[in-house]
């Protein structure tokens, strides 16, 4: 998947290429509704933000039948491992 720098923010990039070399399958910005989330996992809809997230919109999200994940973009800088840890032990639950 092509992740360019034109639409795609630096830990968007990080996550993406981290998710490929842990040959995880996912979707990048899906629009679920009125909604678009950064990445999608199966079932699981992940943000990467460095704000406050939309109470609203995980709400939808669960009443759709997603799983709403943040992470702040630090996250992804200081913790990629532990970030995609936790995602493979969702990944392999399901």
């Amino acid at each position: 998947m092509k992740t360019d720098k034109k639409h795609f923010t630096k830990p968007e990039r990080i996550l993406a290429r981290l998710l490929n070399d842990h040959r995880i399958p996912f979707k990048t910005k899906i629009k679920i509704g009125k909604y678009e989330v950064d990445f999608l996992i199966g079932k699981l809809a992940i943000e990467l933000d460095g704000h406050k997230q939309s109470v609203e919109k995980n709400h939808y999200l669960a009443k759709q039948g997603y799983t709403p994940w943040h992470f702040v973009n630090r996250e992804i800088y200081e913790n990629r491992e532990g970030v995609i840890q936790k995602i493979n032990e969702w990944n392999n639950k399901i």
